[in-house]
């Protein structure tokens, strides 16, 4: 089991009084871990950070006691599959299938280009999120939630080692949504990856999640399992919202209802 380690981790944007740091913190792979907070409070950053978007001042992102930060390109694109926030957006010439074939590039040889082994593995992935009716058409054709689909068959194809996804449900449907979290499940935990996703909702981290990291203002205000983080008093805290726990059949959720005073 792979274990990915943030340690004394500190980014500030340049001309910006915003400043990140994540003393200590590890997830588990086949485990989702939600990272939460208000807009602002650090998510993305922390994540692109993983990534090697974001190079941080100090600090080191260990997996399995390897510095991720320090290693080759290649080799990271190796190890980390990342949806940025604003993808669904972009405009794009390619296909579908093209935008998850991508996904495999670390693997493929760039004189010869793909195989039909690296067609077929994009094909299935396409396939496990539904949207395999849309691998021929062009990218910028599908409507949000299908563009989202096919970016999360691009996630999964590499066998990452770690998964970073920022707000990868947004613009799914009701029915999409559920299925997606029931694939990622799936997915984390036959390939043995450590997956981190940002959310901005509450009630679909509690059904998701295994673990929560709850930041605001650059900082951790908790970590933990779900079911212990997601709690009225640090959703309060973070959010300065009012939220109840319910338990819906076997799941126990947490729903904001009103505004703190």
């Amino acid at each position: 089991m792979g274990v990915l380690r943030v340690e004394g981790v500190e980014y500030r944007y340049p001309n910006s009084s915003f400043s990140l740091y994540i003393e200590d913190f590890h997830s588990e792979s086949k485990c989702i871990c939600g990272i939460l907070g208000p807009n602002g409070a650090g998510k993305s950053t922390l994540l692109k950070i993983i990534a090697g978007i974001l190079k941080p001042k100090r600090g080191r992102v260990l997996l399995d006691g390897l510095d991720i930060l320090r290693v080759d390109m290649k080799t990271r694109a190796r190890m980390i599959s990342y949806i940025g926030q604003n993808e669904a957006g972009v405009s794009t010439p390619f296909t579908a299938l093209q935008i998850v074939l991508m996904g495999r590039t670390p693997w493929i040889n760039p004189w010869i280009g793909p195989t039909s082994r690296d067609v077929e593995i994009s094909m299935e992935a396409l396939k496990r999120l539904g949207a395999v009716d849309l691998a021929h058409r062009p990218f910028s054709s599908l409507s949000g939630g299908e563009r989202q689909r096919v970016l999360l068959a691009r996630a999964i194809v590499s066998n990452p080692k770690i998964m970073l996804l920022d707000e990868p449900l947004s613009n799914l449907d009701p029915r999409y949504r559920l299925e997606a979290i029931r694939l990622l499940r799936e997915v984390v935990r036959e390939i043995d990856a450590v997956c981190l996703v940002t959310l901005h909702d509450i009630v679909t981290a509690s059904m998701m999640c295994d673990y929560i990291l709850l930041v605001k203002n650059g900082r951790i205000v908790a970590y933990g399992s779900a079911e212990d983080v997601l709690c009225e008093e640090n959703v309060l805290k973070t959010y300065d919202v009012r939220a109840v726990k319910v338990r819906v059949s076997s799941q126990q959720l947490i729903i904001p209802f009103d505004l703190a005073e």
